[in-house]
């Protein structure tokens, strides 16, 4: 007869929550982190070619919100931000260093509200090496992240910020020139930096969407040529695919942020009420999806597919309707039989590659009432509608 006391309770399989708080405050937050560097350098060595772009370790960076529950604690610590609503509620900023052509996390950093994304992205640039590739998105333009990105030895891509100050140089091909980036603001001259700095800048228009630029400090067309930077992923014909543009490979992390509050339930299943337990639940939450990345990765290999083409949801739902043989199982069995079986079973839920395709944002919904009767409108309507629509119901 097991003890009310035993952190199995009444089955050996399960472990409490009560028993695993208090097991995990015996390992600080940096274990944590530690493993997943460690995890990161050995998945390097097992599948290098899988995280490289010719002669470059392309990498993304981006970031997120993630809302908490509405304890005083959290509030204090990480900030509150409103919902839309007219309500503050805790939120703590999430921002990631991810591997694009397998979607895994490779380094994050987990803050308060009140810093910028650009300011937790510091932290992370400096674990880039050299030859690395960052893609960025425009919310990261700053003249301080492209210097301390190439004082790393790496180098970076990104779409152009409207505002900016860009001399042409001259041209290295159609739509590709050489640039002179000065910013306005003197304070960068005050740190030390150069006045300017020079780029490269090459314009495109994909069909349905608006005109676009991206940046980087690769200036030699012959690394990288503007084909390389803007194309998108299509099927030329049977066995032949042309692979999607490398500024393009930054929809990747985005992919990941979904997945990981969505599918793998990180918006929702945050319940600590101290700053430290939602360290702690974020790091496992990373750790996880690590993991399972890892796993579908080891399943497309032995099946000839590419990562990005298994689905992830499936993927879970496999692992979880064998997640109990796996644990009752022995080693030897684990890796013999049921490992093998697991691995077949997600390669064979693949999801098609559908490049540049365009989703718009749902609209919210509002009542007016106008003569005697009322209907429901958007309360944001296309661009290309009228601002103010006004719908008369004729009385019967």
């Amino acid at each position: 007869m097991r003890s009310k006391h035993d952190p199995h309770g009444h089955d050996p399989t399960v472990v409490s929550e009560e028993a695993f708080t208090k097991a995990r405050r015996l390992l600080p937050l940096d274990f944590w982190r530690c493993l997943l560097v460690l995890l990161g350098e050995r998945f390097e060595a097992a599948h290098g070619r899988l995280v490289r772009w010719r002669r470059f370790r392309l990498l993304a960076l981006d970031g997120t919100s993630i809302k908490l529950s509405g304890w005083k604690r959290l509030a204090a610590f990480f900030g509150t931000a409103g919902n839309g609503k007219g309500k503050a509620s805790p939120q703590a900023r999430l921002v990631m260093l991810q591997f694009p052509r397998v979607r895994i996390p490779y380094r994050y950093e987990l803050g308060p509200s009140r810093l910028s994304e650009k300011t937790l992205a510091c932290r992370l640039i400096d674990h880039l090496v050299p030859n690395d590739l960052l893609l960025l998105d425009r919310g990261f333009w700053s003249y301080g992240i492209f210097w301390q990105i190439q004082r790393q030895g790496a180098f970076f891509g990104i779409r152009l910020f409207k505002t900016a100050r860009l001399k042409t140089l001259r041209r290295l091909g159609w739509k590709d020139r050489l640039v002179r980036y000065t910013p306005s603001d003197r304070r960068w001259r005050q740190r030390g930096l150069a006045a300017s700095m020079d780029l490269r800048l090459m314009e495109y228009q994909i069909k349905g969407f608006r005109p676009s630029a991206v940046v980087t400090n690769v200036l030699d067309p012959q690394v990288t040529t503007r084909e390389d930077w803007v194309r998108l992923a299509v099927e030329t014909e049977p066995g032949r695919r042309l692979d999607p543009g490398l500024y393009h490979r930054r929809w990747e992390i985005e992919t990941t942020f979904f997945e990981m509050k969505i599918s793998q339930g990180l918006k929702t299943s945050l319940r600590s009420r101290s700053p430290e337990g939602i360290g702690y639940e974020v790091a496992g939450h990373v750790l996880f999806y690590f993991l399972v990345r890892w796993m579908m990765v080891e399943a497309a290999t032995r099946n000839g597919q590419d990562p990005l083409r298994l689905s992830f949801t499936q993927t879970l739902r496999e692992l979880q309707d064998m997640s109990q043989t796996l644990i009752t199982a022995s080693l030897q069995r684990v890796r013999c039989v049921l490992l093998p079986r697991l691995l077949a079973r997600i390669a064979q839920h693949t999801v098609s590659a559908r490049p540049g395709r365009h989703y718009s944002r749902p609209h919210d919904t509002k009542v007016r009432i106008t003569g005697s009767g009322k209907r429901r409108l958007p309360s944001k309507l296309p661009t290309d509608q009228p601002r103010v629509r006004t719908i008369r119901k004729k009385a019967a």
